[in-house]
């Protein structure tokens, strides 16, 4: 019993000390999250000094703050111009040899796959090195790991595995239908040329059902069926627009540079194509005076003519 009230003022004391330690952390947490909060809402408001002066509290001595609150520094030390910082911080979170932190592996994927139109030698040892890192990061199914694993493998010359990655990244994000085009054609694959307009013209369509105002599918189905030369269709699509958005600049350059390639269409042996021609040009003028190629085809025009 003695012993037991000689020791009381020891054990009051450790638990004073205890319990001072416990706020001590409890405060020093609270206020790790709330910079991390405040550094957030001004990264979402593109106020990138205020973030930096959060993060930096945070991790501004590099051995503190999450792996996430790090990468959010490194995009922070990036828009601050600090490259060679950042890149230094980026490594550590993205090792070469080594797991990490998989949005930094993505980041590093990224700048790696942006420097390989700038080699001359050998790329072969430049790929395993993003091959590592989207291996480590670009795991999981999303659009953008999509694309940049499409993007590797268009590199690596794996054409039949570029455009699957593609296929499914346009299947997440159909308006990239559009993007793929183009793009297989360049690449010479009919097949899946033929196959991406088909699906860019049924989303277009699906689209502009939905939102007659949306110019962008708008503007995207008009190119698709002028590739296919549906003249009339194209006409009508535009026009409809405009009656719906009279002053909206994309469409009326996009009606007035389909009106210019209406006039160049035309067979001047045709009869009435000098008439025809010459009102089409009007037109173009009418729908968009700011058109600057309107007035090189007018000047065109009459130059041939000699009227």
């Amino acid at each position: 019993m003695k012993l037991l009230v000689l020791s009381l003022p020891i054990i009051t004391v450790l638990v004073a000390i205890s319990g001072l330690i416990a706020r001590a952390l409890y405060s020093s947490e609270t206020i790790a999250s709330e910079y991390r909060v405040a550094a957030r809402q001004a990264m979402a408001a593109d106020d990138w000094p205020a973030a930096k002066f959060y993060y930096s509290r945070l991790v501004g001595a590099g051995d503190t703050g999450t792996a996430k609150d790090q990468f959010n520094w490194v995009q922070l030390l990036s828009a601050s111009g600090e490259l060679q910082a950042a890149k230094q911080q980026l490594s550590e979170l993205a090792p070469e040899d080594a797991g990490g932190y998989g949005p930094a592996h993505v980041a590093m994927a990224q700048t790696l796959m942006s420097e390989l139109s700038q080699l001359d030698s050998d790329r072969t040892e430049h790929l395993d090195r993003v091959k590592h890192h989207l291996t480590r990061g670009a795991w999981n199914n999303s659009t953008e790991n999509d694309l940049l694993w499409a993007q590797y493998h268009l590199a690596m010359e794996q054409l039949d595995d570029a455009m699957a990655r593609f296929s499914m990244a346009a299947t997440r994000k159909p308006s990239l239908w559009f993007d793929l085009i183009g793009l297989t054609k360049q690449l010479g694959r009919q097949t899946d040329s033929d196959r991406a307009m088909q699906n860019a013209e049924s989303h277009a369509r699906k689209s502009i059902r939905t939102d007659p105002n949306d110019v962008g599918e708008r503007l995207r189905l008009a190119a698709i069926l002028t590739e296919k030369e549906e003249t009339e269709a194209v006409r009508r699509l535009l026009l409809d627009g405009l009656r719906r958005q009279p002053n909206e600049p994309k469409l009326k350059r996009a009606a007035s540079d389909f009106a210019l390639l209406q006039a160049q269409d035309l067979d001047a042996d045709q009869s009435g194509a000098t008439v025809r021609r010459l009102r089409l040009l009007n037109e173009a003028a009418t729908l968009d005076p700011s058109n600057s190629r309107v007035y090189l085809s007018l000047q065109g025009f009459y130059s041939q003519s000699r009227s």
